[in-house]
């Protein structure tokens, strides 16, 4: 007896009954029996093409009696949310909203896809049935799963078996078996969480008896993004922890625009790092973006520099550089965000917010060298027009502009003073003249301990604008009763090891020798046993000297003998004196060529 089907498809194979059954050529629809002794045979058709096939029966002489056709359907799974619509995408660690797995059987229904008409529920999964059903996911973007655990809870929780990107279902590989308790219209309702992130797909597939075929389907590719993202690890490049100044009369971190470090991790809700975070193609990085702490009255948030961090920077979901910086002073936090703003097209994920990072305090202070640094001869009298010289004693008036500037020599504008402790960002105290170091110096000779003889009284200094504003003394007039020609302005800073200095720099480059004799640049003020007057100039920027007279005492100018006190004075030691005097003095004791500048730039706090 010969059996086939009209399409000429399909694969018989005997369940019981009949001698010498043979299926014959795999997938053409026709088997041979023969009978010896049975009057019947049960046999299964192995049918995997949808439509209507005819089955036909041959025997000799013997006609079929009945002549029955038979309707082939698509069946497959389907995962909706209940109305027809793909899996939306999700958030790492974050359970989703209840969705349903499927099973229909209908010629409108691809595996797969979308269903088109009207899909029956498979008979074969009745409302109540628990039928174990093998369940996959997928990884599509990364490429390779990178050790996250995707949980699938319905009739219990449990992990189901990860796959790198395949073509199809059918290369899925690893897959789990799961008891799903089934409901009306052969549905199956469940969530999940994902711990990592990237495009995912979900898989399913269910076995048929006896002829091993699959009922399977996968679903649409949905994101999973991070939860967010976190700062840790801020530190000075020393490794010194962050301070985390609450306000100006915190601790200082590090100078402005001076780097220092910090790690960034991709997290899922539990805050555990997500691991492919970095890897997708194109690969997805982190922007920080610096706010000012409010309250404290900063005004002035340049950008941070190599505030975005490439995805190639991550390893593990982690990211640690040592590049960053901040150019301003103040205390500011950070924010971390999605680079792109678009993390694999699902929109953007924004972070925890760091806690404080700084205090940020100047890289230096620096002497302007426009307006010109300057003296001001008789300060106190005030003359019209200026005077040329000073008196021995007399009040001379130092004129210099300092600038509070961060490490590419830009001006700090968050340097500023205030009444109000908690938003005194500026450190140099005007009322404190031992910050300025007011000194000289005269070729390699350092003559800073000169310059303080006498010096008892705090300096009178920046009488008409003593404050600070927008990181710049907001003016540079005295007068100065003790002024000398070198400025070292310091300030006090604070740091986890207790009070200290910032070095200072002083620049004291020596001027070259005058040919002159007769005037030599000089920079002293009131000291003991000086007479006379003496004429001063504070040397600017451009690094030319001026000449300064320190003027004879009385005797040598009117050419009469002088007393052994006047020619040991410190002010005839400082002087250089012209050839006529030089030989009433034989040759002796006067020093000249003497040249006092005032330093350039100052490091600072």
């Amino acid at each position: 007896m010969t059996v086939s089907t009209s399409s000429l498809r399909g694969d018989w194979t005997q369940v019981s009954g009949g001698s010498g059954f043979s299926n014959g050529a795999a997938d053409d629809g026709v088997a041979t029996i023969n009978f010896v002794n049975e009057s019947s045979v049960v046999l299964s058709l192995r049918h995997t093409y949808a439509g209507t096939s005819n089955i036909n029966v041959v025997s000799d002489a013997i006609v079929e009696s009945e002549d029955l056709s038979i309707t082939w359907a698509h069946a497959g799974f389907v995962f909706t949310d209940g109305s027809a619509q793909h899996l939306a995408n999700q958030t790492a660690g974050v359970t989703s909203p209840v969705y349903l797995l499927r099973s229909v059987q209908s010629t409108g229904c691809v595996p797969g896809g979308t269903c088109v008409g009207a899909c029956a529920a498979n008979p074969d999964f009745e409302n109540g049935a628990s039928k174990a059903v093998d369940l996959a996911f997928e990884c599509e973007n990364p490429s390779a799963c990178a050790g996250g655990t995707l949980t699938f809870t319905n009739n219990g929780a449990s992990a189901i078996s990860a796959n790198n990107d395949v073509a199809s279902i059918d290369n899925i590989t690893s897959w789990t078996s799961k008891s799903l308790t089934w409901g009306a219209n052969a549905t199956a309702s469940f969530t999940f969480a994902y711990s990592d992130v990237g495009l995912l797909k979900l898989h399913a597939r269910y076995a048929l008896s006896p002829s091993g075929e699959y009922v399977k389907g996968s679903s649409a590719a949905f994101v999973v993004k991070p939860f967010g993202f976190s700062v840790t690890g801020i530190t000075r490049s020393d490794n010194s922890a962050n301070p985390a100044a609450a306000n100006a009369s915190g601790a200082s971190f590090v100078k402005a625009g001076e780097a220092f470090k910090l790690t960034v991790t991709a997290v899922n809700q539990s805050g555990t790092a997500t691991p492919n975070y970095g890897k997708e193609t194109p690969a997805e990085g982190v922007t920080l973006t610096a706010s000012l702490v409010p309250g404290l009255g900063l005004t002035d948030n340049p950008a941070l520099s190599n505030n975005t961090i490439a995805g190639g920077s991550f390893s593990a979901g982690v990211a640690a550089v040592s590049n960053v910086s901040w150019g301003e002073v103040g205390i500011i936090t950070l924010s971390p965000a999605v680079a792109d703003s678009d993390y694999l097209g699902a929109g953007q994920v924004t972070g925890t917010t760091s806690g404080n990072i700084g205090r940020f305090v100047p890289d230096r202070l620096t002497l302007l060298g426009s307006p010109s640094p300057a003296l001001v001869n008789r300060v106190a009298a005030a003359c019209a027009p200026a005077s040329a010289f000073s008196y021995m004693g007399e009040a001379l008036g130092l004129e210099f502009t300092l600038e509070a500037q961060n490490a590419a020599g830009a001006r700090t504008r968050n340097y500023r003073s205030s009444g109000v402790a908690a938003q005194n960002f500026a450190k140099l105290d005007f009322s404190n003249s031992t910050q300025f170091g007011f000194g000289a110096i005269s070729g390699v000779t350092n003559l800073t301990t000169r310059v303080a003889e006498g010096v008892s009284t705090p300096l009178r200094y920046f009488v008409n604008y003593p404050t600070w504003v927008d990181g710049q003394g907001a003016a540079a007039t005295g007068p100065n009763t003790q002024a000398r020609l070198r400025v070292a302005a310091q300030q006090q800073r604070s740091d986890p090891a207790g009070q200290s200095r910032w070095p200072v720099s002083r620049n004291a480059d020596r001027y070259p020798r005058q040919r002159r004799r007769r005037h030599h640049a000089v920079g002293a003020g009131p000291g003991p046993d000086r007479r006379g007057r003496q004429r001063s100039q504070v040397v600017g920027s451009d690094d030319r000297p001026a000449l300064r007279a320190l003027a004879l005492p009385e005797c040598l100018r009117l050419g009469q003998a002088c007393t052994a006190h006047v020619l040991r004075s410190p002010a005839l030691e400082r002087c250089g004196i012209h050839s006529q005097c030089r030989r009433q003095l034989y040759g002796g004791v006067l020093r000249g060529r003497e040249l006092f500048r005032v330093s350039q730039s100052f490091a600072g706090g």
